[in-house]
């Protein structure tokens, strides 16, 4: 049963597949004959977004929409069995809200609100949330408050990762390790980091979900190398040692032969100051390509150097501390 309370302006906007339809909602309950509101978007401080034809949990939001003209307000009455999922819907949409805030569990687990990443969420028993458990317990009707903000087209929003097809994703893999090339080449390291970051965010997805050993699970391992091998460069042009170190450390565990691992491993544990480790690095490089034994000899100098002013600065601090 639809009630508007605010006509809206001009026709019905078309709801074609992977339409974004923006809006604020507001949900009530019956209790002991008063309305009791479970849900406010607009005090939680962000809109919902349902793409359309996505098979969202909570279907009848989507039938709801499609009735509605931008800037329409408009009350629903929906029957029981037809928002069973609400609690589940509505965690997720409390923890999106407060930027994955814990439940009153103490749970902070990521979720999406879409079908194809709330698997099991009918056989749970409870949401973390006392007022949601109750529904989920004692399921009765709702009433939605809904004004529909906006309706954009699918090609004119940028996809987030969990929307995207597989070929969707290794295609933006290609992409992001063009932008952040760009990056690098224009000396924007920051930039770079979190693009060829978001590149293996992309890849660690689609490797979730193919079986470890598998072909498949190899082939989109072995695409993380470069992508981490660019990283660690960027991490050490940024002086940022310690994950220069996390990410060569991520291309020798796949490649243990990569001579370019090996000498930026061991610029970082020069720049930390693990000088044996730094010295082991370097010794390996050289195993690997005697090509570089001069290079190398220059860093082993420096190594050396940086061990002693350390060394001396240690003894100048201890005798400070001594007869102070």
């Amino acid at each position: 049963m639809k009630k508007v309370i605010y006509p809206g302006k001009g026709d019905l906007p078309e709801f074609h597949p992977e339409s974004k339809a923006i809006f604020h909602f507001q949900t009530i309950k019956i209790v002991n004959g008063e309305e009791k509101i479970i849900d406010d978007s607009r005090k939680l401080g962000k809109p919902m977004e349902l793409l359309i034809g996505k098979k969202f949990k909570l279907e009848i939001w989507e039938t709801l929409i499609k009735t509605m003209r931008i800037g329409e307000v408009a009350r629903f009455h929906c029957k029981a069995a037809t928002v069973l999922n609400y609690p589940f819907v509505s965690k997720q949409f409390r923890r999106f809200a407060n930027n994955g805030a814990k439940d009153e569990h103490g749970d902070n687990e990521e979720a999406h609100t879409h079908e194809s990443h709330c698997c099991g969420m009918a056989l749970q028993k409870s949401c973390g949330f006392s007022d949601l458990d109750e529904l989920i317990k004692s399921p009765s009707d709702l009433y939605f408050v809904i004004e529909l903000l906006e309706v954009i087209s699918h090609d004119s929003y940028e996809k987030e990762i969990w929307q995207m097809t597989s070929e969707e994703q290794l295609r933006q893999t290609g992409d992001l390790k063009e932008k952040g090339n760009q990056a690098f080449r224009q000396n924007d390291y920051s930039t770079a980091c979190q693009l060829y970051e978001k590149a293996l965010a992309i890849l660690e997805q689609l490797i979730l979900k193919e079986k470890p050993g598998d072909e498949e699970w190899i082939a989109l391992d072995e695409m993380r190398i470069p992508f981490y091998s660019n990283l660690a460069q960027c991490r050490l042009n940024l002086t940022d040692y310690y994950a220069a170190r996390r990410a060569c450390d991520e291309v020798i565990k796949r490649q243990d032969k990569n001579v370019k691992a090996w000498f930026r491993r061991g610029k970082a544990n020069l720049g930390i100051g693990e000088y044996d480790l730094a010295v082991a690095d370097f010794e390996k490089v050289v195993s690997l390509d005697p090509n570089l034994q001069q290079t190398v000899a220059k860093y082993l100098a420096q190594v050396e150097r940086e061990r002693k002013l350390s060394i001396e600065k240690e003894k100048s601090i201890f005798a400070s501390k001594l007869f102070s």
